[in-house]
């Protein structure tokens, strides 16, 4: 197990510092969300590059004030430029656009499964 002042070291060494935010948090609460946080920044089956895109679409879609900026912070240290971070809150808005509009008419689920199936299956064979 690892002791907490050993985490906010790691996060020092990590971000310069110790944020507020996390220095508040109980023993448990830290170490769970750092190691998380740690795996999440780093690659796996997925690129810590990609990642922080995955996160910086899910921050933007519950219209997080705090993460949508870190996450864009952190596709900038990653390479991005601001018109891809753009982009990527385009591609945003369009997911949760025909996500509330497909909700708010109430499209029959099974219906939309079906055609995506069917799309899916075009796409196969004309590619």
């Amino acid at each position: 197990m690892t002791t907490r002042k050993e985490i906010l070291s790691e996060i020092e060494e990590a971000f310069g510092f110790v944020p507020g935010w996390l220095s508040d948090m109980p023993d448990a609460v830290l170490e769970q969300y750092w190691t998380n946080h740690v795996w999440v920044c780093n690659d796996s089956a997925l690129s810590g590059r990609e990642k922080a895109l995955i996160a910086f679409g899910a921050a933007a879609a519950i219209h997080c004030g705090y993460r949508t900026p870190f996450h864009a912070a952190q596709l900038a240290l990653f390479g991005m430029n601001d018109e891809q971070i753009k982009e990527a809150g385009w591609v945003v808005q369009n997911v949760t656009g025909a996500s509330a509009y497909l909700h708010g008419v109430r499209y029959n689920q099974e219906t939309f499964g079906q055609e995506l199936d069917a799309l899916v299956e075009f796409r196969k064979k004309s590619h």
